[in-house]
């Protein structure tokens, strides 16, 4: 270990022993010895996670009651090790965990963990908008539409062609014939949409 000053030579012991118990903890070896010392290793965890923080001994043992819960170890060796990618999750969340990436991977909330200032509430609201959008719109395309991700709804249907025309209250879309119109077809789309927030403008659909 290099060797620096007596707080540096801390921190990089901390920092090692941190990532070797996460490491250990995907190990038989590992789920033995947190059975066998429940309270000693999180208190450790503790303490190497939050160096600035000095709890005390009745604080600590408020939730270290936890720790004798007959499926404690269990579930935390399984969290540690679907972390790293070395166990499965659970097939019934399966589905969340995939809406959850597409809002990542096509909405881009992952953004909001960058360092710069983001308005976070909107930035969530329209995320959240978004998806209920897409998942509306998968709906009434139909069964073979169900797990299609954002990036082919938007370049099978909405990166399209077409003209816009105003009369009156009325907004007219048409959408020029593409390869995939017959399936816009098909769908239970409204033909005719009343926007509120538009005035009440009448929204009207038309295919070539």
């Amino acid at each position: 270990m290099e060797r620096t000053d007596k707080g540096d030579c801390r921190n990089r012991a901390s920092s090692c022993s941190c990532a070797s118990a996460s490491s250990d903890s995907h190990t038989e070896r590992g789920r033995a010895g947190l059975a066998a010392n429940r309270r000693e290793f999180c208190r450790l965890i503790w303490r190497l996670w939050s160096p600035n923080w000095a709890f005390d001994d009745p604080t600590f043992e408020r939730t270290a009651s936890s720790f004798d819960n007959p499926d404690f170890v269990d579930v935390t060796i399984q969290s540690y090790r679907h972390r790293f990618g070395n166990a499965p999750g659970d097939p019934a969340l399966e589905p969340i965990e995939q809406r959850l990436a597409e809002i990542i991977r096509s909405f881009c909330a992952d953004a909001l963990s960058s360092t710069v200032n983001l308005n976070v509430d909107l930035d969530i609201m329209l995320c959240v908008l978004a998806q209920a959008l897409l998942a509306a719109f998968r709906t009434r395309l139909g069964p073979g539409y169900a797990t299609a991700a954002p990036d082919t709804l938007q370049r099978r249907f909405l990166d399209s062609s077409g003209t816009i025309t105003i009369n009156g209250d009325q907004v007219t879309v048409r959408i020029d014939r593409r390869a995939y119109s017959p399936a816009l077809r098909q769908a239970t789309l409204p033909p005719d949409t009343t926007v509120p927030w538009w005035h009440d403008r009448r929204l009207h659909f038309e295919f070539s």
